[in-house]
């Protein structure tokens, strides 16, 4: 499980790394585990989608490739995540090929601006 904190927002990170391609973007909203799905697409786009630890995804969302913000539904309270730039978007695509082209991160949210 990943715990993300206000010391620790990175994303899909591998190994001894430090960071990863997707970071969390601090917001207020109830403590709780979840999920957050990477797939890489067929067409080779990438959505990320997230919902609660038992229960439905939200609607995926597809990451642009020089990237950006995306805004999740499907917690209590919408979760903005960030790709920094395309670089990070071709680490968090490599990283995805690698992997299947699928990825299910479980985190727990507890010291991520929630209560």
């Amino acid at each position: 499980m990943n715990f993300i904190s206000a010391d620790q927002f990175q994303l899909f990170v591998t190994g001894t790394d430090d960071t990863g391609p997707v970071q969390a973007v601090e917001h207020d909203a109830p403590a709780e585990d979840c999920r957050i799905e990477a797939i890489l697409k067929p067409d080779d786009t990438i959505t990320l989608a997230i919902g609660p630890y038992i229960g439905d995804m939200g609607t995926p969302v597809v990451v642009p490739r020089n990237g950006g913000n995306i805004v999740l539904t499907g917690l209590a309270v919408d979760v903005t995540l960030n790709v920094a730039d395309a670089d990070a978007y071709t680490v968090l695509h490599n990283f995805l090929l690698a992997r299947g082209r699928y990825v299910l991160e479980v985190c727990n949210m507890g010291q991520f601006g929630g209560v």
